[in-house]
């Protein structure tokens, strides 16, 4: 038979049993809770990898729609470059041709 000590001391153990189970239970819950969180930062950093890939993209789009209107402007200007060259030369033609015009017609 049990004395009165060794049963106090076997519910006291019990007690001391369900404390632990009952720590254990808040411990696995905190690791739960910390494994959801750590998969919604692994989620969040998977969508700004794809947002920074996708900027970077539009980054590298813009440099080349960029660069196409340089070259653009370039010839552009350019054209008006050789325009205003050519101009005098064009205008004394023109006047050339419209004063033999006008000698022939007199």
């Amino acid at each position: 038979m049990l004395d009165s000590r060794e049963i106090n001391r076997m519910i006291l153990a019990i007690r001391e049993f369900g404390d632990l189970l009952e720590k254990l239970s808040l411990v696995i819950d905190r690791l739960q809770g910390a494994r959801e969180e750590g998969e919604a930062v692994l989620l969040a950093r998977e969508l700004l990898r794809e947002e920074s890939g996708r900027l970077s993209r539009e980054i590298a789009r813009f440099k080349e729609d960029f660069q196409i209107l340089h070259i653009r402007e370039t010839r552009w200007r350019n054209a008006v470059g050789d325009l205003n060259l050519d101009l005098p030369f064009l205008v004394d033609e023109f006047y050339s041709v419209l004063s033999r015009h006008g000698k022939r017609s007199a």
